[in-house]
């Protein structure tokens, strides 16, 4: 109830929406009666298609086609959230660098993992923080992986240790602004993405419960939300353990 009553009437910008969370996050808006929804991502089709699901629901929906990684492609389709008079932004951008045959993560991403895991988002609030007005919100999406070092994610997990350090860090600027940025890291969900992780994916949620817990973080105007927590205390336990038994526990992931 909460959610549908913050929510209802909205209009709500979301960047990444072609992936598993962002159709998730447009399903549970639809069905939340938001006002219209701007979404941008990189594949067309997509996002026509989730335009016709909120259109059937009786939501208006533009699509913003665009490359994140990109800048002025990237700017256009925040101007097209700004210029509609959206309250909240959420900024949903991700990817998973390819593995290679002995299962580290390929080097050769490098540039475009940090291009659309750190400095697209960071280039995204940064525009966004001159240009909303008072009582705006920024959800940005970033991962349990900037939590601790594993393993088998040390690209992905540098690129958002990266943007959420970079978010808490900037936190109080937008709070004198009088602007909510919200810094979300989510563990394992079902999605495509997701399922080309090379490992024990714990706690895994829905996407459907990843993006209510999202909403349910942005309506309460929460500065941080990180789950499931018992991936967190997981996590959170690591650097207590000896060495031998950390890098056992870290085999599991």
């Amino acid at each position: 109830m909460m959610n549908a009553n913050f929510y209802c009437g909205r209009k709500i910008f979301i960047a990444g929406a072609s992936g598993g969370l962002g159709k998730a996050l447009v399903e549970e808006l639809c069905a939340l009666q938001v006002s219209s929804l701007i979404l941008s991502a990189r594949r067309e089709e997509v996002l026509a298609h989730l335009a016709q699901q909120a259109q059937r629901h009786g939501v208006d929906c533009e699509i913003y086609p665009a490359d994140c990684s990109l800048e002025q492609e990237l700017y256009r389709a925040l101007d097209s959230g700004l210029k509609q008079g959206c309250s909240v932004f959420i900024l949903a951008m991700g990817v998973v660098p390819p593995h290679g045959r002995d299962s580290l993560e390929d080097l050769g991403a490098v540039a475009k993992v940090f291009a659309v895991n750190t400095q697209a988002p960071l280039q995204a609030v940064y525009y966004l923080s001159s240009r909303l007005p008072s009582g705006s919100i920024i959800g940005v999406i970033s991962s349990q992986a900037a939590c601790y070092p594993i393993p088998s994610l040390p690209l992905y997990g540098a690129s958002k240790s990266a943007l959420s350090y970079a978010l808490r860090a900037l936190m109080p600027y937008f709070r004198q602004r009088n602007i909510k940025l919200t810094l979300i890291e989510p563990g394992f969900f079902d999605s495509p993405m997701g399922r080309r992780f090379h490992g024990r994916t714990w706690f895994k949620l829905s996407a459907h419960k990843a993006a209510r817990k999202v909403l349910s973080a942005l309506a309460l105007g929460k500065t941080h939300a990180i789950f499931p927590w018992q991936l967190r205390f997981a996590i959170a336990l690591l650097p207590w353990l000896p060495r031998p038994l950390r890098e056992g526990a870290l085999r599991f992931f």
